[in-house]
């Protein structure tokens, strides 16, 4: 009964003051991807992959540039985003479909067909009568997913089907629910990271896929940190062409290619069962 009681007071209490967030943010590090200028990128004389991780649970997706003359292959079979030693295919062999809905509307006025019998203007009626008729056509096409991609010369593909992780990582170092001042963050060795992941990526300049190239590029998350929401959110003013609008946008603090979040909820109380 004292328990039911006490989870009802910390009902009441999150319900008066709206839900409460807070951010859970990883700092990744790797030997193959390097960050300049903003962007976080693999090179090699054919390729450039770029990553950004930034997004609620982390995104491993890439953007694969062809940077030659030639129509370059991506075979998404042979391409595998592997975390902590599990591997995922990219390619997942679905069927997708999509659908358009066309409408269009005919309206007839009778107002001048009317004129032609009586002098509307003269008896002052100013009758309109129109008549509407709408046709709607359903459109639907059902493809399958590709498993060869081609890529065109000095051209980009977008590749995305996974997150990195799904919950927050807990450790007795890390307070779950920090204030303002007990913001403090553990730090990782490639050695002892909790979260090891890499993207291989296979892919050649012929359809045959007889000569092909691997890749392989390792991550590894080497720092962790706990936020409130006002310690993680701000907001500005946004400007366009010289001139500041007049309301101000939300922005993450700490956006960046290299890091992504883990948003979770305050729910007043410490939820043992998971």
């Amino acid at each position: 009964m004292k328990y039911a009681l006490l989870l009802l007071i910390s009902f009441a209490i999150t319900s008066c003051g709206g839900p409460y967030y807070y951010y859970q943010l990883h700092r990744i590090n790797s030997e193959d991807v390097a960050k300049k200028n903003g962007s976080y990128v693999y090179k090699n004389d054919e390729i450039s992959v770029a990553y950004d991780f930034w997004g609620n649970y982390g995104n491993p997706g890439f953007i694969l540039y062809n940077k030659t003359n030639r129509y370059l292959y991506l075979d998404k079979a042979k391409c595998q985003f592997v975390f902590n030693g599990k591997s995922s295919d990219y390619y997942q062999n679905r069927m997708f479909s999509s659908s358009e809905v066309v409408s269009s509307t005919v309206s007839i006025s009778n107002s001048s067909f009317l004129q032609l019998f009586t002098d509307s203007k003269s008896e002052g009626y100013g009758i309109d009568v129109s008549t509407s008729e709408t046709a709607v056509n359903e459109n639907s096409v059902t493809y399958q997913e590709k498993q060869i991609v081609a890529i065109p010369p000095k051209s980009k593909r977008y590749i995305s089907e996974f997150n990195v992780v799904n919950n927050i990582y807990r450790n007795c170092s890390l307070l779950k629910y920090p204030d303002e001042d007990e913001i403090t963050p553990i730090v990782f060795s490639k050695d002892d990271s909790p979260y090891m992941f890499s993207n291989y990526i296979t892919y050649s300049f012929d359809r045959s896929s007889e000569k092909e190239t691997t890749i392989k590029n390792d991550f590894w998350v080497e720092r962790i940190v706990n936020y409130p929401e006002e310690s993680f959110i701000d907001y500005k003013y946004m400007e366009y062409c010289g001139e500041k609008s007049y309301r101000q946008k939300k922005y993450f603090i700490y956006d960046a290619p290299d890091k992504y979040y883990i948003k979770y909820l305050d729910s007043g109380y410490e939820d043992f069962s998971r």
